[in-house]
C-alpha cells in the first residue's frame, strides 16, 4: 500500500493539466479567486472534478495509511485502546469516502 503511495507521489496523479486557448484565458485564471471557479466558468467542469477528484484520493490514501501505520505501532506496545481509537478514523470515516468514491464517482 506504500508503495502505491509513493508511485502516486512519484507520477503526480494528483495534478491535472489542461492548456488554455488564449491570452484572454490566461488573465481571467491569474484574476481568478478560485481556480475550480474559472474552470467552471470556462467550460472545463470535468477538468475541475478530476483534479478535485485527485487530490482528495490521494490524501485521503496517505490519511488513511498514516492512522493505520500509527494503530499499528501502538498495537506493538501494547496500547490496545489507542490503537482501537486510532483504526476507527480510516474504518469508519475514510473507508465510506473512498467506497462512495469508487461507487459513484459522478455524485461524490
Amino acid at each position: 500500500m506504500t508503495a502505491l503511495l509513493v508511485e502516486m507521489e512519484r507520477s503526480r496523479v494528483h495534478f491535472v493539466k489542461f492548456n488554455l486557448s488564449s491570452k484572454e484565458e490566461i488573465k481571467k485564471i491569474e484574476n481568478a479567486d478560485n481556480i475550480f471557479d474559472f474552470l467552471e466558468a470556462s467550460g472545463r467542469r470535468e477538468v475541475a472534478r478530476q483534479a478535485a477528484f485527485n487530490r482528495i484520493n490521494v490524501a485521503l490514501f496517505a490519511d488513511t495509511l498514516h492512522f493505520i501505520y500509527e494503530s499499528l505501532i501502538a498495537l506493538e506496545k501494547r496500547k490496545f485502546t489507542v490503537s482501537l481509537s486510532l483504526m476507527r478514523k480510516p474504518f469508519k470515516e475514510a473507508l465510506i469516502l473512498l467506497t462512495w468514491m469508487c461507487a459513484i464517482e459522478m455524485n461524490f
